[in-house]
């Protein structure tokens, strides 16, 4: 029985759910795809192909280089502020001072502020999909930064067939975790020498990883880098054919569609005898005539490209482009910047841009540990740093907004009434509310003594603080009930003789008001 069962099983499978997405048809293009780990797809090969080609479209067209820089103003902004966060505030002035003149000439090749080589760094994420940053030490032994591109970190030759290696990277095999770079320098074009392995721990790798185990970034162009090329393709063809149309501005049929050998010698045609047909009709109409042969056709060439259509697949191209990358098209292209949808795309886009400043602000959390771990050792007016020194608070830059004033507005009346919370609120921005809190209580406290100080309003230093009295105290005060005016109270009652058993009884008047009597209505009549 068994045997048998085993037959129908085979010859009559039972019915089963089928995926379609999982069969391959012959009406469909073939997919030439894997199944494997990250570092298996993610190629040193293909990622140095992709990135050839960004780099292209970076240097030559329009779209990738507004891509770019709005990637950079909405990731790093124009200053790239670090905030000292610890316990301790007075502290806190004392490193961010110290760091902010560290900030001034942090790179050890030039002297590039900390908010630019941030900048760079952003961009080289961007059009690379990794941007590598050295820790390192100055010739007088303070903390200085190196910024390597991605062509700089690479398998040295020899160590191909290390496994633990891969493009570039040593890594744990068995965590998978980086354990060390290879960077070398380029002294030749595509020639790396010099190439030393420097620890994990010096290194601050800014990628956005899209799978575990993936060493490597891609640009973020990398799924829409073929409909990018498609597109500068598309636009170069269509302007050799707008140049082809404008450089054609008449065309003559004859009837037998060529011209006489005698017509193209130099000079002949150009020659026209006093008595020609041309002459009669510019003396009849008073401009310039000319008169084909019997039979020749004349037209003026017209050229209507591009045409509505293609303009139309272009704007769809490149929307397709802006899909890719995650940035909305309306920035690339602000058209009009009214309605629901503009603003549905702009806080989208505002969660997006505060996703990849987390990846900035991480890497400069590690910058500051190692700027300020320095710090605390050789400057002694920074050893009395508290526990949590290494806490800082890094403020993402604005949001692409298109009303500033309502969305502020709505947020602070959504504040009040309890809707939202103030870690929603600073933590859209970035910061710690506890913090933030400490920092306005402060700032308040100082504004009060401002205005003590030189004997003004508070209103006068800041319009924000009211200049209530009771603002003004800086200590809080148990209020206390008013004491009675002795003026007002009654005269005492003289105490009874002696001899006398009657007893004292307060006089009252008491007056009562008659009430107006209403009139009664009259009765209504059918």
């Amino acid at each position: 029985m068994g045997i048998l069962a085993t037959i129908r099983e085979k010859l009559f499978p039972a019915p089963a759910n089928k995926y379609e997405g999982a069969s391959q048809s012959l009406r469909r293009s073939y997919l030439d795809t894997s199944y494997t780990s990250a570092r298996f797809d993610v190629t040193s090969s293909t990622r140095q192909a992709i990135v050839r080609k960004s780099r292209f479209f970076e240097q030559n067209n329009a779209i990738m280089n507004r891509l770019g820089d709005l990637f950079e103003s909405y990731t790093v902004g124009s200053s790239f502020s670090v905030q000292p966060a610890s316990s301790d505030p007075a502290w806190n002035l004392k490193a961010k001072k110290w760091f902010d003149i560290w900030c001034r000439y942090p790179d050890i090749g030039s002297r590039q502020s900390f908010s630019t080589l941030m900048g760079q760094a952003a961009r080289g994420w961007f059009y690379d999909g990794e941007s590598f940053i050295l820790l390192t030490r100055g010739e007088s032994g303070k903390p200085r930064l190196q910024l390597i591109e991605a062509q700089s970190v690479a398998t040295p030759v020899g160590m191909e067939s290390d496994e633990t290696v891969f493009d570039g990277i040593r890594f744990d095999p068995r965590t998978g975790r980086a354990v060390s770079y290879f960077i070398g320098s380029e002294k030749t074009q595509g020639n790396l020498v010099d190439v030393r392995s420097i620890p994990a721990d010096s290194v601050v790798h800014i990628y956005e990883p899209n799978r575990p185990a993936q060493l490597r970034g891609l640009p973020f162009v990398s799924a829409v880098i073929n409909d990018l090329h498609d597109l500068d393709d598309l636009q170069k063809l269509e302007m050799e054919a707008c140049k082809l149309g404008a450089s054609v501005a008449q065309i003559v049929k004859t009837v037998s569609g060529e011209i006489q050998a005698s017509s193209l010698r130099a000079g002949i045609g150009a020659n026209v005898t006093p008595n020609t047909a041309e002459t009669y009709y510019e003396q009849v109409f008073g401009s310039s005539v000319k008169v084909l042969k019997n039979g020749d056709t004349f037209e003026q060439f017209a050229t209507e490209r591009p045409g509505v259509n293609m303009r139309e697949y272009w704007r769809q191209l490149t929307e397709k482009v802006c899909a890719g990358v995650g940035i909305p098209y309306v920035l690339v292209y602000p058209e009009s910047m009214q309605g629901t949808v503009y603003r549905g795309a702009l806080d989208m886009s505002a969660v997006w841009f505060r996703s990849r400043h987390q990846v900035m602000a991480s890497a400069a959390r590690r910058i500051y540990e190692y700027v300020m771990e320095y710090a605390i050792k050789s400057d002694p007016t920074l050893n009395d740093a508290p526990s949590d020194w290494y806490e800082v608070s890094i403020t993402a830059p604005r949001s692409p907004n298109v009303d500033v004033g309502r969305n502020s507005a709505a947020q602070l009346a959504e504040l009040e009434a309890g809707v939202v919370t103030y870690d929603e609120v600073y933590g859209a921005r970035g910061l710690d509310w506890r913090s933030a809190l400490e920092a306005k209580a402060q700032q308040a406290l100082f504004i009060r003594e401002l205005a003590g100080k030189y004997g003004l309003r508070v209103s006068e230093v800041s319009t924000i603080q009211e200049d209530r009295p009771e603002r003004i105290k800086t200590e809080p005060t148990i209020p206390q009930p008013p004491e009675p005016d002795p003026s007002n109270s009654p005269s005492p009652v003289a105490a009874p003789d002696s001899g006398s058993d009657s007893e004292v009884v307060d006089e009252t008047v008491v007056t009562a008001s008659v009430k107006k009597q209403r009139k009664p209505r009259a009765k209504k009549t059918e």
